[in-house]
């Protein structure tokens, strides 16, 4: 009677670099059957994976042997026979944990069948105590690396955010200086044509007041005419002879006020213009 078939599941095959024992080596190259037989005859168990007509796994299942669990999806041996180290990569959990219960009840059944070690057997065993000891101290390096560079990548994920924070910030604070200035250039524009609107309204009043002013002054300057054809100034052409020079005078500052307050206007213009610039 021949090996029996107790157990199948479907897991990506790897074995742990002899040499190193730092990195992982796939024997498969895909999702393959992992098997566990029994030989009655000989009560032993194996753990038996093939791909083709490669053996990809030959490991005789003993007490000492102990599966460990490294993630959610992955689970790893130690052969201490073959000083080989195996390792499951499943689909999902629930299909390693299906692996783990069985290996554990695997585990079990050969140790109700052990028999007392001989003085050599105890001799193998402090061999593959000191395996083991040597494997676990090669993983825990191998992860201590691995968590220094999940470290590094850590940090320098770190120091960018903080400074992707600061230009941020910076550019905000750029952003509410401009604002604040545009807004007070706005404020000072419409406080400026409320003012102008005003001396508008004057220089309309004044240049009205100035045309009556001149019309007056021409009609006096017809009734006149009379008495100027006699070669006589009368004082009332004396007056209005003053009253043209003075409408005259005030119309050249009514001008050049107005000159002023325009070149005032094109002065902030140019200063909005510049600040819109500075903003976008």
């Amino acid at each position: 009677m021949g090996e029996q078939p107790l157990f199948t599941c479907k897991a990506h095959v790897f074995q742990l670099e002899p040499e190193m024992k730092k990195s992982w080596i796939p024997l498969s190259t895909t999702a393959v059957n992992v098997q566990i037989f029994h030989d009655p005859i000989k009560n032993i168990y194996r753990i038996v994976s093939v791909e083709g007509t490669k053996a990809l796994i030959n490991s005789i299942v003993t007490p000492r042997m102990t599966f460990t669990k490294t993630s959610q999806k992955f689970g790893q041996w130690i052969d201490f026979k073959l000083n080989l180290v195996y390792g499951l990569g499943f689909a999902n959990d629930i299909e390693l944990n299906r692996f783990v219960d069985k290996f554990k009840e695997i585990k079990e059944m050969t140790r109700s069948t052990a028999t007392i070690l001989r003085p050599h057997e105890r001799s193998n065993s402090c061999e593959i105590t000191n395996f083991n000891r040597h494997v676990l101290n090669d993983s825990n390096d191998s992860n201590d690396v691995q968590l220094k560079i999940e470290n590094e990548k850590l940090r320098a994920a770190l120091t960018q955010t903080t400074q992707n924070t600061r230009k941020i910030e910076d550019e905000m604070h750029i952003l509410k200086t401009n604002n604040m200035r545009l807004t007070a250039a706005l404020q000072e524009t419409q406080n400026s044509m409320e003012i102008w609107k005003k001396e508008l309204q004057f220089y309309k009043d004044e240049c009205g007041r100035l045309k009556n002013l001149n019309s007056s002054n021409s009609s006096r300057n017809d009734s006149d005419q009379v008495s100027s054809s006699t070669n006589f100034i009368s004082p009332i052409n004396q007056s209005t002879g003053q009253s043209n020079l003075r409408l005259k005078y005030e119309l050249l500052q009514l001008t050049d006020n107005f000159d002023r307050k325009f070149a005032e206007l094109l002065e902030i213009r140019e200063q909005l213009r510049k600040i819109i610039n500075e903003v976008t």
